[in-house]
């Protein structure tokens, strides 16, 4: 699969790095695509998450647009890229956490699946929207610039923002 980005956030070297892999399903419906709206920090994401023991990335795609979008009938058709970013650890002292996430087009049937969120996902309401691809872009470009979000460190917000920007290029 194609590196699309690798992000370093990291603000000194590290001894210890925690690593973490993650699948996330891009499902495109003319130029709109599913997300997932966060309503705490009224930003857009896209459905994915870690790996469970002895899991494919295809499989956690699949599994994790199940849980966050309520999709059914999802089908993995191809790899689009990952983003590797490295930031330092939130949990552990002297440790970086580097995240490596996968992204794969995706094909569904319907969202008319029941959402299996987990309670953090629940806290910070998570629901699944179509949204034009654009729209989306311009309004996490705004969240992210705007003065109430500067001093927060959302981590999914510059991933979701780089591929909203390959997907609008693909999608015009």
């Amino acid at each position: 699969m194609k590196l699309i980005e690798k992000l370093n956030y990291t603000t000194k070297s590290y001894k210890y790095i925690e690593k973490r892999l993650a699948a996330r399903g891009i499902a495109l419906d003319g130029n709109k695509v599913l997300l997932i709206h966060v309503k705490k920090d009224d930003t857009y994401t896209f459905p994915g998450g870690g790996l469970d023991v002895d899991e494919s990335l295809e499989e956690a795609c699949i599994r994790e647009m199940e849980e966050e979008a309520g999709a059914q009938g999802v089908e993995v058709i191809e790899e689009f890229g990952y983003i590797d970013e490295t930031r330092d650890s939130r949990f552990t002292k002297d440790t970086a956490f580097n995240m490596i996430s996968y992204y794969f087009l995706c094909k569904i049937d319907n969202l008319n699946g029941k959402m299996k969120l987990e309670n953090y996902e629940r806290e910070l309401g998570f629901s699944a929207v179509w949204i034009d691809i654009r729209d989306a872009l311009v309004h996490n470009k705004q969240v992210k610039d705007s003065v109430k979000f500067r001093f927060k460190k959302v981590r999914y917000l510059d991933r979701a923002i780089k591929i909203l920007e390959l997907l609008e290029g693909v999608v015009k």
